[in-house]
């Protein structure tokens, strides 16, 4: 490759030009190519790399590539720009290295060395897309968190700098736990973490805190207006809880604000949220849902008056929530929550809704355990949960707490949890919790139909267990139908004419039959499924 004016590498490819210096947020940096450095990260992901969605401005220099979501900017040399624009998603990396030798005229080898330490480099600025975390980057980022949460040393491993970074942050960010992992890569492991990782953490972090005080304001305003009508509100985890149990709304991600208020005050809480600018998107008998933009982004108001659905039956009553609630004073407001035992009962039963499929929950629960354990009545809170249902659901999170994030349980429940088979649960927990945000969904990667049957087996009473199997029936059957309804793609197979539009069911019955038994054999061959539908 023809050498590159400005900074270049002279004994390897001057991918990226080595001029580096560090700026705040929004200013331009030019990316650093270190081959010393990359050698030690040969291992990152570099299946068919694709480009991240960037703003994309012309210079004299290259490119300047700009980032919406963190303010961050980086400016790619000319070499750096072709190889950034090469990746599109369909070229591996010995595809790139052969373009990259033959458009500059060097030996395929060092194209292939030099591009991979660059691709290395793109991943950790955020210029191209992960492909999915593998098991060592679940690993490190459940250690990161249980770090932060001070449930297990804040010692970095060994491997942290060779990990897939670009990988681990997308992970975070979808389990809810990014500002965790800033907080440990900053207080325990920042020797161990690439520079560009660290700054690429703290511009997210920043983007996140001013979300979360955002957030946090909204909540205490609103609060504020509720309380100077007599309406009584109470809060449940959001920045409220953020603030209390990890002392920052900024340690923790958002994505709307649930406020419990009495049945009869739902028309009086409707008419203020209306007057701040709320639009009500959906209602249901239990809860509304209601948006506002603000200079933050939309922030979303779930507004409940039950704990939840029937088919959802919670261990305690809305009545019982209220009678034990306490007040915490943030920034001058009184805001009422839960208290502490009533708060477990209520995480965990939220947790085995989803199917435990956000880390954020279990680290909730894990912080917990470290900062209220002492505070916690444990015979009183296993008294009462067992009465009201909840006892496998609480053990489950708390023993989620311990396996995964190493927080250290009371005797009396340790003892406890030998009248009950998790493990099964735990395991399944496991295998699914860091499901990437495309597989994610209600109930994480479990889907409708096995999140609803893990959901059963979290409940040890045969009433709650009915309840929501006979839910699950109805919904199956819906299901069933919806699948079962013919679309364009068999209305494209024949045409027939509208009195035999029935037969069109037998259409899509053989169509899909075909389909999946192609797509089941070619899996079962190891080649690539190919489309569904």
């Amino acid at each position: 490759m023809k050498p590159v004016h400005h900074g270049v590498v002279h004994h390897g490819v001057g991918i990226v030009a080595s001029d580096m210096h560090d700026i705040a947020i929004g200013a331009e940096r030019i990316l650093v190519y270190d081959r010393n450095f990359f050698a030690t990260r040969m291992t990152i992901n570099l299946d068919c790399p694709t480009q991240a969605p960037l703003t994309v401005t012309a210079s004299e220099e290259g490119i300047v590539l700009h980032d919406p979501h963190t303010g961050s900017t980086h400016r790619l040399n000319g070499a750096a720009q072709q190889l950034w624009e090469l990746c599109d998603g369909t070229r591996n990396l010995a595809a790139l290295a052969q373009e990259i030798a033959v458009r500059f005229g060097i030996a395929p080898a060092d194209a292939s060395r030099d591009v991979k330490a660059a691709l290395a480099q793109f991943g950790d600025a955020g210029l191209i897309r992960t492909s999915g975390a593998s098991a060592r980057e679940r690993e490190l980022l459940t250690q990161a968190v249980a770090a932060a949460v001070g449930t297990r040393s804040g010692q970095p491993p060994e491997r942290a700098a060779a990990a897939d970074w670009n990988a681990l942050i997308q992970l975070a960010v979808d389990q809810g736990v990014l500002p965790l992992v800033h907080h440990c890569v900053v207080t325990h492991w920042r020797d161990a973490v690439p520079p560009l990782v660290r700054e690429r953490l703290h511009h997210l972090f920043a983007a996140n805190a001013a979300v979360a005080e955002g957030f946090l304001a909204e909540l205490l305003d609103v609060v504020r207006e509720l309380t100077a009508s007599h309406i009584g509100s109470l809060t449940l985890r959001g920045p409220a809880m953020a603030h209390s149990l990890y002392g920052s709304a900024a340690l923790r991600q958002f994505g709307d604000l649930d406020i419990f208020i009495r049945p009869d005050d739902v028309q009086r809480t409707y008419d203020i949220l209306r007057r701040r600018g709320y639009e009500f998107r959906s209602r249901r008998q239990t809860d509304a849902l209601a948006v506002r933009s603000t200079a933050v982004g939309a922030i979303t108001v779930d507004l409940q008056w039950a704990l939840a659905r029937r088919v959802f039956t919670f261990p305690l009553t809305l009545e019982e929530l209220w009678g034990r609630s306490m007040t915490v004073d943030i920034g001058g407001v009184s805001v009422r929550q839960p208290e502490l035992s009533d708060y477990l009962l209520i995480l965990c039963a939220h947790g085995s809704k989803h199917c435990w499929s956000s880390l954020i929950w279990i680290a909730d629960i894990a912080a917990v355990l470290r900062v209220w354990r002492d505070e916690v009545n444990w015979k009183v809170l296993l008294r009462r949960s067992a009465a009201g249902g909840g006892e496998k659901q609480l053990l489950l999170g708390l023993r989620l707490a311990h396996d995964v994030l190493g927080a250290e349980l009371p005797a009396a429940v340790a003892e406890r949890m030998r009248s009950y088979a998790l493990e099964p649960l735990i395991a399944e927990v496991q295998r699914a919790l860091c499901a990437t945000g495309k597989e994610r969904s209600f109930q994480g990667s479990f889907g409708v139909i096995r999140g609803g049957i893990f959901y059963i087996r979290t409940r040890e009473r045969l009433r709650d267990r009915m309840a929501h199997a006979v839910y699950l029936l109805r919904l199956s059957i819906v299901l069933a139908f919806g699948l079962a309804r013919p679309n364009h793609l068999d209305h494209a197979v024949v045409k027939l004419p509208s009195w035999l539009g029935f037969l069109y069911y037998g259409v899509r019955l053989v169509r899909v039959t075909l389909k999946w038994g192609v797509w089941l054999m070619r899996r079962g061959r190891g080649l690539p499924p190919g489309p569904r539908d």
